[in-house]
């Protein structure tokens, strides 16, 4: 029986696109007498702000061999280019944005870095240290061939929110809106506001995340698109750190972000109503 190496999530895309790479993920699939050894190959995207020395230590627990790639990008640190410095002598391609570009903008750039790769899945990993690379095991393990996203939840049995430090008031906030967008979208999603992200190529390819937001709005908006072109997300638990001198949205931010979120979940529903949206 014939054994080809493929590189990309299930069997019908498998034959499409057939790689040499090193195996990385365990899996087969069997079609007219060939065995298809499947696997994913990954990039690790590292949004950079104010990180220090957080970038190096961050970069260290991703288990590399696992991963392609590493694109760490400076959003422009007002730390006298202590993160970009810091960032440069990691072996992962390394930029740092002209001006500060926001969350938002800073994610934009560095998936259309992603998509120039020959990547599958898109790990975002912010360099702050706040989630751990090594739960991209359990990533691999969870993602379905039809997932547009990968959310790994702070909320979900097993994650640990409360007990790393998040507050009791961002806690309950954090609940609060996600049963709003759970019931207005007819989701079962734990958590909306996490930083933990995974993508998929098919999905990068398909929606227009150029239009998204350049703030905190634009994790949220990349859900709602998943959901709108029909993609799967799954959630893992995943544990979340608060280190001393992490950036965090204040409450004038949070509220601000609060309006945009439910202002973008009417817009969803207008674009199911007809209503031409770029984002959607």
């Amino acid at each position: 029986m014939q054994l080809e190496t493929v590189t990309l999530l299930n069997c019908r895309s498998a034959l499409k696109r057939k790689s040499s790479l090193i195996l990385k993920q365990d899996g087969c699939c069997k079609t007219k007498g060939h065995v298809y050894t499947v696997f994913m190959k990954v990039v690790v995207l590292m949004p950079a702000y104010r990180a220090g020395k957080r970038v190096v230590e961050t970069f260290r627990k991703i288990p590399r061999e696992l991963v392609e790639e590493v694109i760490i990008v400076d959003d422009k640190s007002p730390d006298n280019n202590e993160t970009f410095e810091l960032a440069k002598t990691l072996p992962a391609r390394v930029y740092q944005n002209e001006r500060n570009l926001g969350y938002g903008g800073n994610m934009k750039g560095m998936l259309r870095k992603a998509l120039e790769t020959d990547g599958d899945i898109f790990f975002e990993l912010h360099a702050d240290g706040q989630y751990n690379g090594g739960d991209l095991s359990k990533v691999l393990a969870a993602l379905k061939p039809t997932d547009g996203m990968l959310l790994g939840s702070r909320l979900l049995e097993g994650g640990t929110a409360r007990e790393a430090g998040m507050s009791l008031i961002k806690y309950v906030v954090n609940i609060i809106l996600t049963w709003i967008a759970n019931v207005s979208l007819g989701t079962r999603l734990t958590e909306f506001q996490t930083g933990f992200r995974v993508y998929t190529r098919p999905f990068l390819e398909r929606v227009n995340f150029e239009a998204n937001s350049n703030d905190h709005l634009f994790s949220f908006e990349t859900i709602l698109q998943a959901i709108y072109h029909g993609f799967t997300i799954t959630e893992i638990a995943v544990v979340c750190e608060y280190p001393p001198g992490v950036t965090q949205m204040g409450l004038r931010k949070g509220i601000k972000y609060t309006a945009e979120m439910l202002w973008t979940l009417a817009r969803y529903h207008l674009a199911r109503a007809g209503r031409k949206d770029p984002v959607f």
